[in-house]
């Protein structure tokens, strides 16, 4: 769910999004990328320079498809800042001031 979060910002190379997702080690993330590819949810493009640059970028046939991505990106979000309250809560009353 953290690379698709990630890929709806847009277009990533693989060192950015190791970069940005906490704990992941580049053969996981290589793995899944390579698993989002086949299944048809990003495209890889290869740029024949030295070194060589690889980018992800999630696939958009659609404006539907697109709005998908966001909505993933928004409900995990989400689902992230509930928990830190829930959290917070559950200390407080732990922890009265």
């Amino acid at each position: 769910m953290l690379i698709v979060r990630e890929l709806a910002e847009g277009v990533r190379r693989p060192g950015a999004l190791l970069r940005a997702i906490d704990g992941i080690s580049r053969k996981m993330l290589t793995q899944t990328l390579r698993d989002l590819e086949r299944d048809g949810s990003v495209t890889r493009t290869i740029y024949a320079q030295a070194p060589p640059k690889v980018e992800y970028t999630p696939c958009s046939d659609s404006r539907k498809e697109q709005d998908s991505w966001c909505r993933l990106r928004d409900l995990h979000c989400e689902g992230e800042r509930r928990e830190k309250q829930r959290r917070r809560m559950a200390a407080s009353l732990r922890y009265p001031q």
